[in-house]
């Protein structure tokens, strides 16, 4: 079912590009199951300058305001980014 596959996948996808209500970019680096509107992200830039390095934020644990959400998501491509080298750097 649809249903299903949304919440194995989630709406966002890992290595999916968002852009937040802050205006800033990030990168889905985990799912959330049980709120498939707030995965966790690598914050990479604030919209208009890099944030280096990304910055890991979860959607679902927010302690202060403004509160965060997804606002639309964003071709990689058309701002220079590239998500497999952004989830890469959780490792290094």
């Amino acid at each position: 079912s649809v249903r299903g596959l949304i919440q194995c996948l989630g709406l966002y996808p890992v290595g999916s590009c968002v852009m937040l209500s802050t205006g800033e970019i990030g990168v889905v680096s985990q799912p959330n199951g049980a709120d498939p509107l707030k995965p966790a992200l690598l914050l990479v830039s604030d919209g208009s300058a890099p944030y280096r390095p990304p910055k890991f934020f979860d959607l679902a644990e927010q302690p202060t305001q403004p509160l965060r959400s997804i606002v639309a998501t964003v071709d990689p491509r058309q701002i220079g980014i590239d998500p497999n080298h952004v989830l890469d750097s959780l490792s290094a």
